[in-house]
């Protein structure tokens, strides 16, 4: 039987990547699974307070108080979907958490070595992850924390897979200016420390990310940075994001973001991206988030958060 030509997925996948990443291979680590941080641009290092921490800083696990659950699905570009499930448990001294990614390409015509099309084949990528937070009484009553994340990956195009474990590592504090009437929370996270990983005879590195956040409230307003360095793509990535609460029941969201997701330098717009949320009873929370990424076509986020 001829062999199944894979180039079009590969193809594919450093489309959905745009060329960022030569060396590196799961590149859907890198993509905001939450409908509320998305709507922020990414910057959520230092507020990791809901279940989405698990993704962006696993120390902000510690902050939660009940527990939570969260669903997201986002329509991404090029004809794919994320899926993503999370779920936080407060323990007596700790809290213990886990999550499940998965991104499913639109199927992939197989063809000959004639060029001949012989039928169709399917392609995913999933991350399982399993996180652990906890807090620290600092001197002076302060108070800081850290978490660790452990992740088995896959990879898999028709037949053939590619298995991996990495791991995330997070530290969060809050440090009070005399200029400040409010503290600024400081995150710091390292992401998908990993060895390489193998598919069919090729070998890559997971996208090894730092990420450095800062956070400040001020009344009804969230203010968040991050600067993500990209280890092995030597590039940092710049994302800023507010959040503003006009009542308790919504919230309205907007940030920006320097990553470059298409060629297109002169249309500054494909930065910026928005969103909003609208808690219910203090129990149920719904967001969505629209993010423009040009020739590639708009994507659609939306979430829901349940509290327990």
């Amino acid at each position: 039987m001829n062999k199944i030509v894979f180039t079009l997925i590969f193809c594919f996948s450093t489309q959905l990547n745009n060329l960022t990443a030569k060396n590196t291979s799961c590149d859907f680590l890198k993509i905001d699974i939450s409908a509320r941080q998305a709507g922020m641009g990414g910057a959520f290092c230092a507020i990791a307070d809901d279940v989405a921490a698990i993704h962006f800083n696993p120390a902000g696990v510690s902050q939660i108080k009940q527990a939570e659950l969260l669903l997201t699905h986002t329509k991404w570009i090029v004809d794919t979907n994320i899926n993503f499930i999370g779920f936080l448990a407060p323990l007596k001294t700790f809290v213990l958490g886990g999550s499940i990614v998965y991104l499913s390409y639109a199927e992939i015509e197989a063809r000959d070595d004639n060029q001949q099309k012989i039928g169709t084949f399917s392609a995913n990528d999933l991350a399982a992850t399993i996180s652990f937070s906890k807090q620290l009484l600092l001197s002076n009553k302060d108070v800081a924390s850290y978490g660790i994340n452990m992740k088995i990956i896959r990879q898999q195009i028709e037949k053939e897979q590619s298995v991996g474990v990495a791991f995330d590592l997070g530290l969060l504090t809050s440090v009070l200016l005399p200029t400040l009437s409010h503290p600024i929370s400081i995150g710091f996270s390292i992401q998908n420390i990993s060895q390489k990983m193998k598919f069919i005879k090729e070998e890559h590195n997971l996208p090894l990310t730092a990420i450095l956040g800062f956070g400040y409230r001020v009344g009804v307003i969230n203010f968040a940075i991050d600067f993500k360095h990209r280890v092995y793509e030597r590039k940092t990535i710049f994302s800023f994001g507010t959040e503003y609460f006009p009542t308790k029941f919504v919230s309205l969201r907007l940030g920006y973001t320097n990553k470059d997701i298409v060629e297109q330098k002169h249309d500054n717009l494909l930065n910026f991206c928005g969103g909003f949320g609208i808690n219910l009873f203090n129990r149920y929370q719904i967001d969505y988030t629209f993010l423009p990424y040009g020739v590639l076509g708009d994507t659609h986020k939306f979430s829901f958060l349940l509290k327990f």
